[in-house]
């Protein structure tokens, strides 16, 4: 069995970018961590906020509603970290014979089996779906809207972002310089918001929020920040400044942006600064898991269980809403009032936690008789350039969404 423990290394022995010519590659399990609380955030979203939103209850209900809200940021913080880690990939085969093989073959081997399982479940299990997975058989699904086709699925459509920056990003890297590379990405960071501005009003929300040409700019700021990484004045003291004016910058634009409705991607300004100051924010939050040294936010994020979370979630990620669509069916079946025995918060919560242990079931057996057999094959298109940026785990996994 392709064993994770295997590739762990403690984050003090993370090289600095002028010994990584050198050392073979470190994985800092941070990132892992970082990935975990993204599928958590996620979770919670579609755990909890969705189904309690429709309700009209107050207090506690509402409350935990409220605070499961952010979850669907969850997306914006797996593009980032995705941005970082699909950058360096690309940069450090950048040399290679075999560049561009090599990082499809692997992003297929990674991506195509288990996303064409969950196309197979749905089509097979959700009555109307035809469409809707014809769709997602061109990793178009964040565009069905444009073929009036209703969003069936959501935990699909932050796949199709991701697809897209696959087919553009690695012809970029490939053929310009870092200095344009970066200036291409600072492009996006500043374009993304104003075309969400200029779009604002005239399309829908949602699609906003959906279609791709508008949150390239999530997978431009990680790009920047594995750009930065492997510039000479990357160093411990940077570091620190870079995590700090991140996550600085996107407090800030959250605290000042409250009074003009920031938080509501219905407003204006959600719509077009929101994805941004939380990009930023998590821009910050990856950097300083990058410190070379054992920080109290390295400790928490290198947890085994949030680790371990960060390990299955690209399974979880396609499977945990199933789960509870499953549990709402068979309620129906058995004809069972659950939420009139035990109130709505308590139904609730009784559905996520039976989705979140069937949820986590289904990924472990996946990852260990499903996903890591395919994976030994990526040992056929290795790069033949020495990787200088440090991994997660599963350092090129597209896992995450989710979506709202």
């Amino acid at each position: 069995m392709f064993s994770a423990q295997s590739f762990r290394t403690s984050a003090e022995n993370l090289p600095s970018p002028q010994s990584a010519q050198t050392d073979p590659p470190r994985r800092i399990i941070a990132l892992d961590g970082i990935r975990g609380l993204a599928a958590l955030m996620v979770l919670g979203y579609h755990a909890f906020y969705l189904p309690l939103i429709q309700t009209q209850t107050g207090g506690s209900t509402r409350l935990v509603a409220e605070l499961a809200k952010a979850g669907w940021l969850g997306v914006d913080l797996f593009f980032v970290l995705s941005g970082f880690l699909i950058t360096g990939i690309l940069l450090d085969g950048k040399g290679g014979k075999h560049y561009f093989r090599n990082f499809y073959a692997r992003r297929i081997l990674r991506i195509v089996p288990l996303y064409y399982a969950a196309l197979l479940i749905l089509f097979l299990c959700y009555r109307g779906s035809g469409s809707f997975v014809l769709l997602g058989c061109f990793y178009l699904t964040n565009f069905a809207s444009l073929f009036s086709v209703p969003m069936l699925f959501g935990p699909l459509w932050s796949l199709s972002v991701e697809e897209h920056f696959y087919l553009l990003w690695p012809g970029l890297v490939r053929f310009t310089s870092k200095r344009m590379l970066a200036l291409i990405a600072a492009g996006i960071v500043i374009i993304s918001p104003v075309a969400r501005a200029l779009a604002f009003g005239s399309v829908e929300v949602m699609d906003i929020y959906y279609f791709s040409f508008f949150r390239f700019d999530g997978l431009a700021w990680g790009a920047l920040l594995a750009l930065s990484f492997r510039s000479p004045w990357w160093n411990e003291r940077n570091q620190r400044w870079v995590a700090t004016a991140c996550f600085g910058c996107g407090a800030a634009m959250i605290a000042c942006g409250l009074p003009f409705g920031i938080l509501s991607r219905e407003r204006f300004t959600g719509t077009v600064l929101l994805y941004t100051a939380a990009q930023l924010v998590f821009a910050g939050m990856i950097a300083a898991a990058l410190n070379a040294r054992s920080t109290s936010l390295t400790k928490l994020l290198s947890r085994r269980l949030l680790t371990w979370c960060g390990d299955m979630s690209y399974c979880f990620y396609l499977v945990h809403v199933f789960c509870f669509h499953a549990w709402d069916w068979l309620l129906v079946r058995l004809g069972m009032n659950v939420e009139g025995m035990i109130g709505t918060l308590g139904n609730v919560a009784l559905r996520a936690l039976i989705g979140t242990i069937l949820s986590f079931g289904i990924a472990a057996l996946s990852w260990r008789y499903f996903e890591s057999p395919v994976l030994r094959l990526k040992k056929h298109f290795a790069a033949e350039a020495h990787r200088t940026m440090p991994q997660s785990g599963i350092d090129d996994s597209p896992c995450v969404d989710k979506a709202a």
